[in-house]
């Protein structure tokens, strides 16, 4: 199992330790030793028994192969730094695993940061129809010369939607 997947999905539905191993149907012991052991080796991959690993992707409503998985699919290890360095400079968010958890969250302030970066365009890509949607919500958080481009860009396509 992928801890590191596990890591976001569990933080992503506010799920606890305690709650992971009630899931899973092992004790909260074994768990914790998981965490540990993906926290001294972030690489690391975790043996969980079959059964185990069925009873926690039913429980968090997921494929047990999105257990298996990375969630990362950055060709190399340059493109990911590349991505953090334009998301993370000012540690707003202290991981890309904290920007991507507050993006799904709907923060204002990390859809802001992806239109900044990315542009409306390629950021209504990524997060989908709500970056048009919320516009005036996170609009404040722009740069203000890109805040009013873009709003020009929001007009048009509200014209043509």
């Amino acid at each position: 199992m992928n801890m590191n997947t596990l890591e976001i999905i569990s933080r992503l539905k506010r799920l606890s330790q305690t709650d992971i191993a009630r899931l899973a149907g092992v004790s909260r012991q074994t768990v914790s030793l998981w965490f540990i052991k993906a926290k001294n080796n972030p690489q690391s991959e975790i043996n969980i028994g079959s059964t185990h690993l069925g009873r926690l992707a039913k429980g968090m409503n997921i494929k047990v192969d999105d257990l298996l998985s990375p969630i990362s699919s950055f060709e190399n290890e340059a493109s990911l730094k590349t991505i953090e360095t334009s998301l993370l400079w000012d540690r707003l968010f202290p991981s890309l695993e904290d920007f991507l958890i507050a993006l799904v969250k709907g923060d204002l302030c990390a859809l802001a940061r992806l239109v900044q970066v990315f542009g409306i365009y390629k950021a209504a890509k990524i997060a989908g129809s709500r970056t048009w949607k919320r516009f005036h919500h996170y609009k404040n958080y722009l740069r203000p010369e890109r805040r009013q481009e873009y709003e020009r860009l929001w007009l048009i396509h509200q014209k043509y939607s």
